[in-house]
């Protein structure tokens, strides 16, 4: 597949590597934003997060990157992106206060079957029959993990939660098929750390807004700094920035399905740490998504782009 003039700096490989590296953050948060919304409410939690981010990424990128961090902010995909992903994570948080959490977190998961399309739609990509069977395999791996053989609890959703998660879904898979528009087919060479900037500024701002328009009490106890902390330094700056310099060389459709390791590390933090005993289903489910990332993973280093 043609990338429109621009030549690729890092190899498939390296790019796997990288999105492991965001897979791991991203896993770890479960744990982070667990122990975390212990002492605090979970929207001022999650802005929190994204503030004090670009709070300790300000002094720096302000004296090397500001230049390029304003001609991004003047870019409409940039916005795309950022808003993308906060409407996913307010949708998420929402969607939660009405369906069962085994549900929710199928259902949020879908962003699986949407990327394929949407980046079908969006980035010319040809839909694949192995991005498909990626997708619905790892999609059934979760259902698996989420339910654990219970499907009775699907009909207990609220049409109102399901629309929620929906929309979280599909503002997952906007964020992850535009992210690759900009980073892996456009046609100048984006700085990971500017585009990474740039998102959480936006991101915050976003998130914060809604937390003082919810209402919710913005104190937040000192037990909770630890937490945060963590989340901010792994989850978040390490983790976005592994993701964007990733989409680079990976496909929108493949990353969405690698991404979906990141439910396997709370679990195995939960089994080591924790002490904590799961069902047949969650393992048989996370075989299932072990063996659908091997198909993404396998089809993208087969691809010549």
């Amino acid at each position: 597949m043609e990338q429109m003039g621009k030549v690729e700096t890092l190899s498939k490989p390296v790019g796997f590597f990288y999105i492991t590296i965001a897979v791991l953050g991203w896993g770890l948060s479960t744990s982070f934003i667990e122990f975390g919304l212990e002492f605090v409410n979970p929207l001022p939690f999650l802005s929190y997060r994204f503030i004090v981010a670009t709070i300790i990424l300000f002094p720096w990128v302000y004296a090397k990157k500001k230049k390029e961090v304003f001609r991004l902010l003047e870019k409409r995909l940039v916005w795309i992106i950022g808003v993308s992903e906060a409407l996913g994570l307010m949708f998420q948080y929402f969607g939660q206060k009405y369906v069962p959490a085994s549900l929710s977190a199928l259902l949020s998961l879908l962003f699986l079957i949407f990327v394929p399309f949407l980046a079908w739609i969006i980035l010319n990509e040809r839909i694949k029959v192995s991005n498909l069977a990626a997708a619905l395999l790892g999609l059934t791996g979760a259902m698996m993990i989420a339910l654990e053989g219970e499907f009775r609890k699907a009909s207990s959703s609220s049409i109102i939660g399901t629309v929620l998660l929906l929309l979280a879904a599909l503002s997952y898979g906007l964020y992850i098929t535009t992210t690759s528009k900009l980073t892996r087919y456009g046609k100048e060479d984006v700085d990971s750390l500017a585009l990474f900037f740039a998102v959480l500024l936006i991101i915050s701002i976003t998130t914060f807004l809604s937390t003082l328009v919810s209402g919710q009490d913005l104190e937040m106890k000192k037990e909770a700094w630890i937490w945060l902390i963590g989340l901010v330094i792994f989850s978040t700056i390490i983790a976005f920035i592994a993701y964007f310099e990733a989409l680079k060389v990976i496909s929108a459709s493949t990353a969405s399905v690698v991404l979906l390791l990141q439910i396997l590390v709370p679990f195995f933090i939960d089994l080591v740490i924790l002490r904590r005993s799961f069902s047949d289903w969650v393992w048989v489910g996370s075989i299932v998504i072990l063996f659908a990332m091997s198909i993404a993973v396998v089809a993208e280093l087969k691809t010549n782009d």
